[in-house]
């Protein structure tokens, strides 16, 4: 259910006849807005990544009303929840939920604070319900669409015209979204006019003339030299990544991880070069220079030079700990060169039953990449991040109600 003014007004007013009397009727935003922001915000965004506005843990509304009746209740809101907040966000002039002069002492603030938190307790003031209620019907309005869209563009036949198509699927997208709350219509459009202009286009202009062909080409490029090297293989209609997506999601998942495991392994091995760097450190022995050395610049590490310093202080009884690291650094690069050697591999397995899969593709097939995996996906994140856009400016407009009441 969408959130009626009325409701919101009411609690705005109620928050402010529980602050009078403490303070100026100016003051009276400073505290009621911050409360109705974290109330905003901690609906729509709290444990949300990503999302525009950050709350840390320990410093939504939830915790808040946490510290209803609490006899410290202004000092608490203070560090756990308005300081974090600010911080995290980089807002000023926030207002000081400890301040007796405007709160009242001992009794009368916590009373006070604790009614003014429990108004926006209100299950009217759900801000988290509006917006998955307004995600979900965008979600379901852009799904008939798509259903609708998906079936007129697989009945396409080479020499269809393109700008007739895309001129038709506008006027139905405009007349689609019209009446609709929230989103623009002509935002709408806009982003598919993007992606038309982008890539829609030239891929309806091969396929009016060519049909639905997904076919491969060798991407050959010149050097400086003039001399020709294949660079591998293409296909503009029907991408790899498509392809990959569709028919070998595992393999690409398997090769996706052997790469974070290389990007760990890779981290710990810059962490100990940069950790036993300096001057009398286990890598000063690679500085081009002893100022480089003192200076922790250690030049390039490489495996010739770490086993000779290993060879060189073997016999040194001083040196163990120093060895362990020069050893720890062998162990590291050997992980590192056998991942190195698997994802090479592994690409290259993964390329190779890609390429083969292009000979294999029905026209039905081919329709599929094309209309849902490709044109029809990229306009529903276009359209998300519209709607994300739209979230994001509500926000915005929540910060800027301490100005205009």
């Amino acid at each position: 259910m969408a959130l009626k003014k009325s409701e919101l007004y009411s609690s705005l007013w109620s928050s402010y006849d529980e602050l009078r009397g403490g303070m100026d009727a100016s003051q009276y935003k400073d505290y009621v807005l911050v409360l109705l922001f974290i109330k905003y915000v901690s609906d729509k965004y709290a444990g949300v990544p990503y999302a525009p506005i950050t709350i840390p843990p320990g410093s939504s509304f939830k915790d808040m009303v946490a510290l209803k009746g609490k006899p410290d209740i202004g000092d608490q809101l203070n560090k756990k929840i308005i300081g974090p907040l600010a911080n995290a966000n980089k807002l000023s002039d926030m207002p000081d939920f400890n301040e007796p002069s405007k709160l009242g002492s001992g009794k009368e603030m916590v009373e006070r604070l604790t009614n003014l938190i429990a108004i926006f307790e209100n299950k009217a003031l759900d801000f988290s319900k509006n917006r998955a209620a307004f995600i979900a019907c965008m979600n379901t309005h852009f799904a008939a669409w798509r259903q609708e869209s998906a079936k007129r563009l697989r009945k396409l036949e080479p020499g269809f015209h393109p700008k007739q198509m895309i001129a038709d699927l506008s006027e139905d997208l405009l007349a689609h979204y019209t009446g609709q709350p929230l989103i623009d219509k002509y935002d709408v459009y806009q982003h598919l006019m993007d992606y038309w202009a982008e890539t829609m286009q030239d891929d309806c202009y091969f396929i009016a003339a060519d049909g639905w062909k997904a076919e491969t080409y060798r991407v050959i490029e010149k050097d400086k030299k003039g001399n020709e090297k294949d660079k591998g293989w293409a296909c503009d209609l029907v991408p790899k990544s498509l392809i990959v997506a569709r028919y070998f999601a595992k393999e690409q998942a398997a090769s996706d991880q052997l790469a974070s495991e290389l990007e760990g392994v890779t981290a710990r091995i810059t962490e100990l070069e940069e950790e036993h760097g300096g001057e009398d450190e286990a890598f000063a022995e690679n500085a081009d220079t002893r100022a480089d050395a003192v200076e922790g610049k250690i030049g390039k590490v490489t495996v010739a030079r770490v086993r000779d310093r290993i060879n060189e202080i073997k016999a040194d009884k001083d040196a163990k700990d120093e060895a362990a690291v020069l050893n720890d650094w062998l162990t590291f690069n050997g992980e590192e060169t056998d991942l190195k050697k698997r994802i090479k591999e592994e690409e290259a397995a993964l390329d190779a039953q890609a390429y083969a899969k292009y000979s294999k593709l029905t026209e039905f097939e081919t329709k599929t990449l094309v209309v849902d995996d490709k044109w029809l996906a990229a306009l529903d994140a276009a359209i998300h991040g519209e709607m994300d856009r739209i979230s994001q400016a509500l926000t915005q407009r929540v910060k800027e109600l301490a100005e205009t009441l």
